[in-house]
């Protein structure tokens, strides 16, 4: 059964790899990928060197060895890199650049003291640490307390201070993350 060698395949592929070329004289064309033609030669060594080729097989000449056409195909921009680059790893772009909304050492400082001063403030500690626990005594705040009401207090603070606030999200993941004991 004859494929069609004009219509482009689509594979799922980003890995280079091998197609026999089958009952065609040109390499099929893939999406995406660059394509080389390679051949291996062999030779029949019987005692009258004869050639017998029979059967289904990939495409081979005719003539006194065998020569065995296959397809190499790799990534046009992995192939353009090695040409232009070299064996090199290939690296991000964005290397070296933190994004802006990227978090800062000193905002998640200010909410972790703002949680600790306000645990301080209003909190009850507990006389001793749990069993099992790193020895650090709990610090219950006030069931009226949400931790949306304190982050809202946080905000209305960074307001005032004129420093740049934490969304609650961020804000609840450094308070779980750094001061667990407070609850």
């Amino acid at each position: 059964m004859a494929t069609e060698t004009k219509t482009i395949q689509k594979l799922p592929r980003i890995d280079p790899f091998y197609m026999m070329r089958y009952t065609s004289s040109i390499c099929q064309r893939v999406s995406g990928m660059s394509v080389t033609e390679e051949i291996i030669e062999t030779d029949d060594e019987d005692t009258a060197n004869n050639n017998s080729v029979s059967g289904s097989h990939p495409k081979v000449t005719g003539t006194s060895n065998h020569r065995l056409y296959y397809c190499y195909y790799i990534l046009k921009n992995i192939n353009r890199y090695l040409n232009d680059i070299g064996d090199v790893p290939r690296e991000n772009r964005n290397t070296g650049y933190k994004p802006q909304h990227a978090l800062k050492y000193e905002d998640i400082h200010n909410a972790i003291t703002f949680i600790v001063n306000y645990a301080a403030a209003v909190g009850m500690p507990q006389s001793e640490a749990p069993r099992g626990r790193d020895g650090v005594p709990s610090i219950f705040l006030p069931s009226s307390d949400t931790k949306k009401g304190i982050h809202e207090l946080y905000l209305a603070s960074c307001d005032e201070t004129n420093i740049r606030a934490r969304k609650m999200s961020s804000f609840e993941e450094a308070w779980l993350k750094f001061v667990p004991y407070i609850k």
